[in-house]
Parts: C-alpha cells; structure tokens; sequence
C-alpha cells in the first residue's frame, strides 16, 4: 500500500465521467454522496498478459520445489494450480504524482487528450466508524492504492512459504470435501489473489501504476469496448475524496468546456478545484 502518498490520478473520457457522475450513489443513511468507478476484471486489462506473468512464474516454482524432492507434478495437479489462479479480481488503475497532467497519459487513458484526469486524495476521507451512522461503502471497500511491481517475468517473487502450501496441498491424500482441505485451499487462494493483480512486465514501468483491488463475488456489469465485452464491478468512492478534475488539453471548444464545467458542479459541488490541463498538444 501507498506511504504518505497524497495523490493519486485517474485518466478517462468524457463520456465515462459523465456515466459516473449520472450514476453516482447518495447513501439514504448517511447523506454522503459516492463516485461510481468501474473496476476492470484482471483478465480485461490493456496488457492481456500480465496475468499470466505471476501465474507462469508460480507453475515454474512449484515444479522446481516437487523436482527437488525427485517428484514431477502431474498434469492434473498443474491443471489444478491454474484454476487456483483463477479468481474475480476486479481493478481500478491510477497513477502517480509524477503523472499529473502528462502527455502519455492524456494519449493513452484519457481519450487522446479530449478526457479529463480526476485527482483523487483517499487521507480526506474519514476514517471508518463502527457506530450507527456507519456507512456501509466505506466499511465494504478498502479505499488503498497498490503499487505495482515492475519487473522481468523470471523476475516475480514468490513467497517460499506459498510454494510449500501448494506443494503439500497437492501431495495431501485427505477427503477434498474436509474442512482442513477447503481451508488449505482458501488460504492458498487468498495469497495468490493478493500478488496476482500487482505485477507487471518492466515493459510498462513508465505508467508508474498503482491499483485498487477488488476482490468481488457479485455479479459483475458489462461494458462493450469495441469487439470485446469486459466484466466489470461499480466500486464506489466517497465524492470528499476528489480534490480536483483537470480537463484535457484537446478540449478548445468553449461550450464544451462550459458544459462540461457545470455538469461537474451540479454534480459535486464545490469541494475541489477545476484545473485546466498545460500540455500542449493537438488531438
């Protein structure tokens, strides 16, 4: 998780902000007013691989434990550490500091420069209170960006303690139906949740990306993006902690702007700033 980080961007169009804002969620009990983000599943991001990353990595470093022990998984064990790997992990990608209002980033999330880039600062919120006014997206969502780890495939740390989980989880003879074997099972599964969604290539370093992490069991949306029809989960987060909506450098036109401008404060009010991006650059 984040140390002392303030700040944290997230690039997106036009449109998306304008779904999110429509579809924002007041909570009866408390009056606080939530974001609707949308989470990506793991297997829909832009770098389709990076899941495979982790998951190769561990295969490799499971058979080398079972080769040092003179045994070789059997198909049907490695068959089964692959349908471990695969969970509902639901994503939301921010960037850091450094990234404000950067020429990449308006080129590749935030719709070719014609987006917008909303600042986000998870300190302002309050912290969670166990009394009856507790609000119940707060308490169900943990509001703590993740660092990816960028690295080589042959790179990827993992942990021996899992690797010797997997190994006698596999070579146990107990009933699978047991208590013991279901519990082996979901811490096994809970380890590799919480490495499978931060790493990625060093191919893609310069992102400098950080990642809310979902891990849902609900039924997710979907979203039509070209050809391909991705899964995702609305993750809510409170509306205190925008601190400010920078507005793409290809947005000239003034009632554009104009518009735009006021949706957003119809929407959230005045509890942040509108910043207008420096970068210049032509769509």
């Amino acid at each position: 998780t984040h140390k002392n980080m303030a700040s944290f961007y997230h690039y997106t169009s036009i449109d998306t902000l304008y779904s999110m804002l429509g579809n924002s969620i007041v909570e009866e009990e408390t009056g606080n007013s939530y974001l609707s983000l949308w989470a990506t599943h793991i297997n829909f991001l832009n770098d389709e691989t990076e899941r495979e990353l982790y998951v190769n990595k561990l295969l490799s470093d499971v058979t080398n434990y079972f080769t040092c022990k003179n045994e070789y998984p059997t198909p049907q064990q490695i068959e089964y550490i692959k349908q471990l790997c695969i969970n509902n992990i639901y994503v939301i990608s921010l960037s850091s500091e450094k990234l404000n209002d950067d020429l990449s980033m308006w080129r590749g999330y935030g719709a070719n420069g014609y987006g917008v880039c909303i600042e986000f600062d998870f300190s302002k919120i309050a912290p969670f209170s166990w009394n009856k006014d507790t609000n119940m997206y707060q308490t169900e969502n943990v509001y703590a960006p993740q660092k990816c780890i960028y690295c080589k495939p042959e790179e990827i740390e993992i942990d021996n303690e899992l690797i010797e989980k997997i190994y006698n989880h596999l070579t146990n003879n107990s009933n699978v139906n047991s208590l013991d074997y279901t519990m082996n099972e979901a811490s096994i599964i809970t380890q590799i949740m919480n490495k499978i969604a931060i790493y990625k290539h060093e191919a893609y370093i310069v992102e400098d990306e950080y990642r809310i992490i979902n891990h849902s069991y609900g039924k997710p949306k979907f979203n039509k993006v070209g050809n391909v029809i991705k899964p995702y989960m609305v993750y809510p987060i409170p509306v205190t902690a925008i601190s400010s909506i920078t507005i793409g450098p290809c947005n000239k036109n003034s009632d554009i702007v104009r518009g735009l401008v006021r949706f957003i404060k119809t929407k959230l009010g005045n509890n942040f700033v509108i910043k207008y991006s420096n970068i210049p650059y032509r769509g």
